[in-house]
């Protein structure tokens, strides 16, 4: 590994003077992503310290917790932390560049720092260094910076802010280009998660374990056909953080490179050629499916059996995954698919519920059914999840403050699903966290499944 690339710890006279301190300061990006208009804040949930948990996803807003936004003090060891045992749990050592050629050596979704965190990652969560996960890391990044622009932080601090990401960049930079490039699909601007199993027959529907989403329910038979909505956005998503940061350190040629793969994600047309579905009235995975799928008992295990041939199409699952375009705010704010998604979020025939919007839609096949027999319940089949409930949030509040024949109707669907999921922590119903504990996610009839802190 390029010892140049991680952050010096502070020295006993303090922290390490900024590489560009020479040059003046750094002017924030009046632009910022546009994943944070809407948003107040990204990152208030502290870490789970007692385990260990996924380096990006679903923990990666308890990154936080190694910077006190919002606070009245940055530490410097913080930062250091973040780069050298996140950064470098991003991506295997060996592929920083993307023209380096992928080897075996694994790495594991939960990254561990000793021999007693390592004992307890299960076997199905090490991964090979082509499979990625969602890089909301990047948020984080990018609601450092624009702390610095709201004074969030004193001088020193946002000093310190700046060497940080001058030291992280190159990693960064590696980081991103792995990604972007390791998850392509066959078509130009396509791409799917990798690490489903194919062979498997135990599953009603092969988990696609990176994506976050671990039984969200994708196409019945992967395949390297496969086009992954929510994974396009998450690219675009990246890319305009990089280029919000590659402004921010005054790096022009970088940013040019990254404005481009931002304007070609964002093409709303290309978009939908890819993903929209004009009969169910939205955005949906593709790839080799087959609906007619069950599982028998045989030699005492579950197996699949498929009832008909799959065939390449859109795979017709209405949920989390339907909705990136609009949490990524990618829609024109006069588009009538605008008004058709905020119409899929506050059915109540869909996945809008009294507690928050449901993970799969109820018209799904799939719809609370778990997986596999003598498996975990359903996670990602209709459980209301807090941080999806969140984006879909700020995206109503971006579209209800902009110009456009729906401005109206996303603010009333703002105000009902606000108060559905304020209400949720303070009723303190049976099985719920105690009232200062917010629910991680949830059954829909408020049967609590996990906390977002402990």
């Amino acid at each position: 590994m390029d010892s140049t690339v991680m952050c010096r710890p502070p020295t006993a006279n303090g922290p390490p003077t900024s590489a560009l301190s020479a040059r003046g300061p750094h002017p924030v990006p009046t632009v910022r992503p546009l994943i944070f208009q809407g948003l107040e804040s990204l990152f208030t949930d502290p870490a789970i310290t007692t385990r260990p948990f996924p380096v990006l996803w679903p923990h990666s807003h308890a990154i936080a917790n190694h910077f006190t936004i919002g606070h009245s003090s940055f530490h410097y060891s913080s930062s250091s932390t973040l780069n050298s045992r996140v950064l470098s749990g991003c991506a295997p050592e060996k592929v920083i560049h993307p023209s380096t050629t992928l080897d075996q050596t694994r790495l594991t979704l939960e990254f561990f720092q000793d021999v007693l965190r390592k004992s307890k990652i299960k076997h199905d969560h090490v991964q090979y260094p082509d499979v990625v996960n969602p890089p909301t890391l990047l948020l984080v990044l990018c609601d450092l910076i624009i702390g610095i622009d709201e004074k969030k932080f004193n001088d020193d601090e946002s000093a310190e802010i700046v060497s940080f990401l001058e030291r992280a960049f190159a990693r960064l930079e590696a980081w991103f280009q792995w990604l972007y490039t390791s998850q392509k699909g066959k078509k130009e601007g396509s791409f799917y998660w990798r690490g489903r199993d194919s062979t498997t027959d135990q599953e009603l529907n092969p988990r696609t374990v990176a994506s976050g989403m671990d039984d969200y329910p994708r196409a019945s038979h992967p395949s390297d056909d496969e086009m992954h909505v929510d994974l396009r956005c998450w690219i675009y998503l990246a890319a305009d953080c990089m280029k919000f940061i590659t402004t921010f350190l005054q790096r022009k040629k970088t940013e040019e490179d990254y404005s481009s793969i931002v304007h070609q994600l964002s093409d709303f047309d290309d978009l939908n050629k890819m993903h929209y579905d004009r009969d169910h009235k939205t955005y949906l995975d593709f790839g080799n499916h087959a609906e007619k799928v069950r599982l028998v008992i045989e030699f005492g295990r579950g197996i699949r059996v498929t009832d008909e041939e799959p065939e390449l199409k859109k795979v017709p699952r209405v949920g989390y995954a339907s909705l990136f375009p609009f949490m990524s705010k990618i829609i024109p704010p006069h588009s009538e698919i605008l008004e058709q998604q905020l119409d899929l979020i506050s059915s109540n025939e869909l996945v809008c519920s009294d507690y928050g919007l449901l993970s799969l839609a109820k018209t799904s096949s799939l719809y609370m059914t778990p997986n596999a027999l003598m498996n975990q319940p359903p996670c990602w089949r209709g459980p209301i999840w807090m941080n999806i409930n969140y984006m879909i949030l700020a995206s109503l509040k971006h579209y209800s403050s902009v110009e456009g024949p729906y401005s109206d109707k996303a603010r009333d669907i703002y105000v009902k699903l606000r108060n559905n999921l304020i209400r949720i922590p303070s009723e303190n119903s049976e099985g719920f966290p105690r009232k200062e504990e917010i629910p991680r996610n949830y059954f829909p009839r408020t049967c609590f499944v996990g906390m977002s802190s402990e």
